[in-house]
C-alpha cells in the first residue's frame, strides 16, 4: 500500500466514523457541551482586497493599514479614484471580529465602472475539555456557536437610464470551517456556509437570491428608493453545531467574501457588514456629485442605514 493510499483510507475511515458518531449523537439526543476558547487570536486576521476598472485589475494598489490596539483587529483598505469614479475595499479581522465595507460609485456620464472585492477571515482556537464535558479523552462530542449578521447590500441605478439595474451586482458569502491544530491528512469541515446575491437582471429589474444556510426568509427588510435597491440583515442569528474530540484542540475559521460590480454613468453598489464600532472607511459619495469631491462565539455585525 502506498503512502497516498494509506492517507486516503485514513481520511475516508475518519469521515465514516465521524458521520456515524454524529448521527448517533443526534438520534440519542445528546445535549450540546460547553467548549473552552484557548486562544482568541492564534493567527493574525487575514485580509485582502482588489479593484478593477472596466474589468481590468488595477496592479500594485498600495493598501492602507490601521493597526488595532492589543486585543483589537487590524484594518486594511485599498481605494481608487479615476475620472470621477471611486471605489473602496476595506476589511477588519482578528480577535473574534470579521467586518467588511466595499463600495463603488460613478458620476452621471462617467465612463469607468468598477469591480470590487474583499476577503477576510479570523480564527478562534478552542477545545472540549474533560472537566467541562465529563467525557473521556478522545470521545466525540459537540457544542453550538452563533453567527449574527447585521448589515446590508445595495445597488444604485441611473434613474434616467433605460437599463435600470441591468449589469449591477452586490454579494457576500460567509463560511465557517473547523481545522485540526495538529494538521495531518484530515480535510477541514464546513460547519456553516451561505451567500446572498443582489443583481440587476437583463430587463433591468433587481433580483435577490441566496444559497446554503442563508435563505431569503432571513432578509429583514428590502428598501427601494427612486434609484437604490437595498437589502438588510438586522441582527439575524444563526446557530450551528461544532463537532470535536474531547482533549483535541481545533481552530474555527470564519471567512467573509464581498463582491460588487458597477457600470459607470451614475451607477453604484455597496456591501457593508461591520463590528460593534464603526469601520474606518470613507463615506460613500452621492453618484451625482462624486465628480465634485476631492477625494466568541458571537459575531455582532452593526448595520449602517446610510443610503447611496
Amino acid at each position: 500500500m502506498t503512502k497516498s493510499q494509506n492517507v486516503r483510507e485514513n481520511v475516508v475511515g475518519r469521515l465514516v466514523l465521524t458521520v456515524v458518531a454524529v448521527l448517533t449523537l443526534l438520534v440519542l439526543g445528546v445535549p450540546a457541551q460547553a467548549y473552552t476558547i484557548t486562544n482568541l487570536n492564534p493567527e493574525d486576521g487575514h485580509m485582502t482586497g482588489a479593484i478593477s476598472r472596466n474589468g481590468v485589475p488595477i496592479p500594485n494598489l498600495v493598501p492602507t493599514w490601521i493597526y488595532g490596539d492589543p486585543g483589537q483587529p487590524d484594518h486594511r483598505s485599498v481605494t481608487d479614484n479615476y475620472l470621477g469614479s471611486q471605489a473602496y475595499s476595506g476589511s477588519s479581522a482578528g480577535w473574534g471580529v470579521v467586518s467588511q465595507h466595499i463600495w463603488a460609485t460613478s458620476p452621471v456620464g462617467g465612463t469607468v465602472g468598477h469591480t470590487v472585492s474583499a476577503l477576510a477571515y479570523e480564527t478562534t482556537r478552542m477545545v472540549f475539555t474533560q472537566a467541562e464535558t465529563g467525557l473521556p479523552k478522545g470521545w466525540l462530542t459537540y457544542g453550538t456557536r452563533n453567527l449574527v449578521l447585521d448589515g446590508f447590500l445595495s445597488i444604485t441605478k441611473n434613474p434616467d437610464s433605460p437599463d435600470g439595474y441591468k449589469g449591477l451586482s452586490a454579494s457576500f458569502s460567509v463560511d465557517v470551517t473547523r481545522h485540526w491544530v495538529e494538521g495531518g491528512a484530515y480535510a477541514p469541515q464546513t460547519m456553516f456556509t451561505g451567500t446572498v446575491n443582489l443583481m440587476g437582471l437583463f430587463n433591468g429589474a433587481p433580483y435577490v437570491y441566496t444559497t446554503g444556510n442563508i435563505s431569503t426568509l432571513h432578509i429583514s427588510a428590502i428598501e427601494e428608493t427612486e434609484d437604490t435597491y437595498k437589502v438588510y440583515f438586522d441582527e439575524v442569528s444563526f446557530t450551528y453545531p461544532i463537532y470535536g474530540w474531547v482533549g483535541t484542540e481545533f481552530d474555527v475559521r470564519t471567512r467573509f467574501i464581498s463582491n460588487l460590480t458597477t457600470l459607470g454613468n451614475g451607477t453604484g453598489a455597496e456591501v457593508k457588514f461591520g463590528p460593534d464600532q464603526p469601520l474606518p472607511s470613507e463615506e460613500v459619495p452621492e453618484p451625482a456629485t462624486v465628480g465634485l469631491l476631492a477625494i466568541g462565539g458571537f459575531f455582532g455585525l452593526l448595520r449602517n442605514r446610510k443610503l447611496l
